[in-house]
């Protein structure tokens, strides 16, 4: 198997775990959501999750909702600045990249029983 393969695999996991717990915690007040940012390696290791941080400055929304506003007056906390948007589309790239890292370790592995098949 390809180090970078399995590499890449943990990396779209982790996005993916991320992402469903920004969604899962959108209804949260106060709640800031995670990212994880993909780093390209130039070793053969492929990619890597480099940042699983607290977006310090998230985008606010670009108007304040009556609904945003009555729940900041009422219960002074602010609600979350989750993008459902974004989530989605990270969970489609997640999902999309983690399919062809594991299509290519499963060709791999298809390569090597029949290396492995002609030798014996």
């Amino acid at each position: 198997m390809s180090n970078a393969n399995v590499n890449a695999l943990g990396a779209y996991s982790e996005m993916a775990s991320v992402a469903a717990h920004n969604i899962a915690n959108m209804s949260t007040p106060s709640f800031t959501p995670s990212r994880v940012a993909l780093e390209s390696m130039l070793d053969p290791n492929g990619v890597r999750a480099i940042d699983n941080a607290r977006l310090e400055n998230a985008t606010p929304p670009q108007e304040i909702t009556a609904e945003r506003a009555r729940l900041e007056s009422s219960t002074g906390a602010h609600p979350s600045d989750v993008d459902v948007a974004r989530e989605m589309v990270n969970l489609t790239v997640a999902e999309n990249g983690f399919a062809a890292n594991a299509q290519a370790v499963r060709v791999q592995d298809d390569m090597t029983r029949q290396v492995i098949d002609m030798v014996t």
